[in-house]
């Protein structure tokens, strides 16, 4: 459906003063701006009286999680089911375009493929959402920050990686064996 807004005081983010406008938008974005007094009809247009309303260019939200969906621990993404955990970061995607964010770079997912499932379907348009980068998640230490991701590995099997990261440090570099035994568990 065709919008014009009419009668909106329009920001527009380039540092020039502020002015009365009228905005016509064509499925989901803008075609054309116009000067209030110059704008000329639009046929089969929704028309939006904007008269003492400021209207701006959408905010970017520049380190998204989308999927770390309120927690109390780390550990409890990597024990959330895959589907609510896909609904739950769902919601989080209209949520961001519902307060003006249009579009979004993601930090890190909490699972993988769960930010590009989610930006697959805003792309489609079956889901509503801010136009997003996906990522993966992100590369931690075993041990180390943000979400828990369990394997079958025994603690045996898991390697040292801050040992290994303190005996760079002290002999100034990390010899090939030693790069070769540090791995991530994932």
């Amino acid at each position: 459906m065709n919008i014009l807004i009419r009668n909106a005081r329009l920001w527009d983010g380039t540092g020039a003063d502020t002015f009365d406008a009228d905005v016509y938008v064509v499925g989901n974005r803008i075609e054309n701006v116009w000067p209030s007094t110059s704008a000329p009809w639009v046929d089969e247009a929704r028309i939006i009286d904007a008269t003492g309303l400021t209207l701006m260019p959408g905010l970017v939200e520049g380190h998204a999680h989308l999927s770390f969906v309120g927690a109390p621990r780390s550990t409890d993404l990597g024990e959330l089911p895959p589907e609510e955990h896909v609904l739950a970061t769902m919601h989080n995607a209209r949520t961001l375009l519902d307060h003006g964010f249009t579009s979004a770079f993601s930090a890190a997912s909490a699972k993988l493929r769960l930010d590009v499932v989610i930006r697959n379907e805003i792309e489609a348009g079956r889901i509503p959402g801010p136009r997003l980068r996906a990522a993966s998640p992100e590369i931690t230490v075993t041990g180390g920050p943000g979400p828990v991701h369990t394997t079958d590995a025994s603690a045996n099997e898991r390697i040292d990686v801050q040992g290994k990261a303190d005996a760079a440090a002290r002999t100034g570099r990390p010899g090939k064996k030693d790069n070769a035994a540090m791995r991530v568990d994932t």
